[in-house]
């Protein structure tokens, strides 16, 4: 890409609000697919394959309280690693997924990665322990977690320019559908069945996604553009990374970001279903914040066009701060950290529209002086910003006391170092030579 990201011709962020996504690198020359037009089902297929991860995150947000009771946990918080560990998996993939994918081919990355999610999966439905079943969403992580990659890496295999953006955005909307309808599947679910069938209907629809996958889908990388498996380059990568005083402070910044929102979505269940006794309407609560969500990174993909992506960033990350520190003072003054309902929804849709503009953004911006390297940078940021997002996640969720304080000083905390870190990230670093178009 010769572009700079941060100029007004950067390329829109995919929607925020979930799993960190490497990008996987070009399509060889060749390989585009010129002026063909993708078709519904191809855009379909990859929405459900990019959206395994999402829906494993979101359908079992409404019942983390019987998760909770029925292993009788001693600290309440400890129900949020139920989704705290699918990110740590996801962690992990990140880093390898990559490479795999490109010297084993797309096919058989998807089927390693489908494989490691259906035992994980199993390992849920039939976990004898929270730690069994910790682990099981680990292995759901791992598995989910390179799903999304492999689905885009297909696309710029098979689509390239204005097209591959189409199918790209047609898949995100669905994405985005999907992740609002989640909720509501797993409320209907525990209304008439045990939580361990949510685990039941995510193994059915990895199992059915994997099948129509491997059904339709022909490989898309030929042989004569596969890479030898060489995890040597991902440690290169991490090394130059590491010594990027830009790229670190905008991936910390990341980490940060990442973390806040994660705790959102962790301490859900806590504050929609038992701090406001919302019950079987939990997830139009939770729907309702994911809607503006989704239109503020859609919103976000114009903004960069006219403001550039790193000022969106900033922006975002200042409205985060400021909404964050003002509501925390405002919960403990005026009601003693516990508003009435319609005002923490109406605060909490700030931060989270705010989540959306800056995270994205925050990642094209990290890569600026990557270069060629940009696409294994990418998973090596990705990797950093959803681990230390986790440890940030859990530092916060630990805080949870029944309130809106906590959240509300974890976003406004979060994205006040977050803005320090990209001012500290020194000027804009000159334009690598090299870097490929």
């Amino acid at each position: 890409m010769t572009e700079d990201l941060t100029r007004a011709d950067a390329p829109p962020p995919r929607p925020a609000g979930r799993t960190p996504t490497a990008m996987p690198d070009p399509a060889p020359s060749g390989e585009g697919g010129g002026g063909r037009r993708a078709s519904f089902g191809f855009v379909a297929l990859m929405a459900a394959l990019g959206a395994i991860n999402a829906f494993s995150t979101d359908v079992v947000i409404p019942a983390m309280g019987l998760i909770s009771d029925h292993y009788q946990l001693q600290d309440p918080n400890q129900r949020q690693w139920v989704l705290l560990a699918l990110f740590v998996g996801v962690a992990i993939c990140q880093l390898f997924i990559g490479p795999i994918a490109d010297s084993l081919g797309r096919r058989k990355a998807a089927a390693i990665n489908i494989a490691t999610y259906l035992v994980g999966t199993i390992l849920c439905v039939f976990a004898p322990s929270f730690t069994a079943l910790l682990a099981g969403r680990v292995l759901q992580g791992l598995g989910s977690g390179g799903l999304r990659v492999i689905s885009l890496a297909v696309t710029r295999d098979r689509y390239e320019g204005d097209e591959m953006a189409r199918v790209v955005s047609l898949s995100s909307a669905v994405f985005v559908l999907i992740i609002l309808l989640a909720p509501a599947m797993g409320q209907a679910v525990i209304a008439v069945a045990d939580w361990r069938w949510l685990f039941g209907v995510l193994l059915v629809q990895a199992a059915l996604t994997g099948a129509w996958f491997f059904w339709v889908q022909e490989e898309t990388l030929r042989e004569e553009h596969r890479r030898p498996l060489n995890f040597a380059s991902v440690i290169d990568t991490f090394r130059a990374v590491l010594s990027s005083r830009w790229c670190m402070a905008h991936a910390a910044a990341l980490s940060l970001v990442f973390g806040a929102f994660v705790s959102y979505l962790s301490t859900a269940q806590q504050v929609f279903g038992e701090v406001y006794a919302l019950g079987a309407w939990l997830p139009a609560a939770f729907g309702g914040a994911a809607v503006l969500n989704g239109a503020a990174a859609m919103a976000s993909a114009k903004w960069v066009r006219l403001f550039g992506a790193r000022k969106v960033a900033v922006t975002a990350l200042a409205a985060s701060a400021v909404s964050g520190l003002a509501g925390a003072a405002l919960f403990a003054a005026a009601w003693d950290g516990l508003p009435p309902f319609w005002v923490y929804m109406t605060w909490v849709c700030i931060p989270v529209a705010a989540f959306a503009a800056m995270y994205g953004n925050l990642s094209a911006v990290a890569l600026i002086p990557m270069g060629a390297r940009a696409g294994a940078a990418s998973a090596v940021v990705s990797a950093m910003g959803s681990g230390a997002g986790v440890v940030f996640a859990w530092i916060s969720g630990a805080a949870f006391d029944g309130t809106a304080v906590p959240l509300a000083l974890a976003f406004g905390l979060t994205g006040l170092g977050a803005f320090a870190m990209t001012r500290l990230a020194g000027p804009l670093p000159a334009r690598p030579a090299g870097r490929s178009a």
